[in-house]
């Protein structure tokens, strides 16, 4: 199957649109975080993942969503040990479910019907899961901007040499 068949664009533009509709039900946050329940589990789940990988020693994992403050959150991961050299893959992980999201469209995308089957519908759910959950939150950011700020400064300077060297 090539990179982006048709059949893998429509599949993911269908798994946009249902995670476009999920969004749509943010105003109800008892609905929506119930919704939403697989993709906070990924999402901090990939944050859990990396910590552990990177040595910044994950404490704790919650799904329960909860108001904090004004705002409300659907769960959290805590670190013990966030620094310089893991802080950005930590902070963002949850682009890892994009490449999730692509692979089940190239696993289906050939096999979707007219009537799709049950599965064929929980698959893009799961679709339109990863898209809402690979957005990092703005703690998210905060975590990886304030802990690995070098990263990138290194990165806009390699954007600037490689725009201004003609390479």
């Amino acid at each position: 199957m090539p990179f982006l068949s048709t059949a893998v664009v429509v599949y993911l533009l269908a798994a946009a649109a249902v995670a476009s509709l999920v969004w749509m039900l943010r105003g109800s946050f008892l609905f929506f975080s119930a919704l939403c329940l697989p993709g906070t589990f990924a999402h901090e789940l990939s944050h859990w993942l990396t910590g552990f990988l990177t040595n910044a020693q994950p404490t704790s994992l919650s799904i329960i969503p909860r108001k904090n403050g004004a705002t409300y959150v659907l769960g959290s991961v805590f670190f013990r040990n966030v620094r310089w050299y893991n802080g950005a893959v930590v902070g963002f992980s949850p682009l890892l479910l994009l490449p999730c999201a692509y692979f089940i469209a190239i696993q289906r995308a050939d096999q979707l019907q007219i009537i799709p089957s049950a599965i064929d519908v929980a698959l893009l759910y799961l679709s339109a899961q990863c898209l809402i959950a690979c957005i990092p939150s703005t703690q998210d950011i905060k975590i990886a901007m304030l802990n690995s700020w070098w990263l990138f400064l290194l990165l806009a300077a390699a954007a600037l040499w490689h725009h201004f060297s003609g390479f």
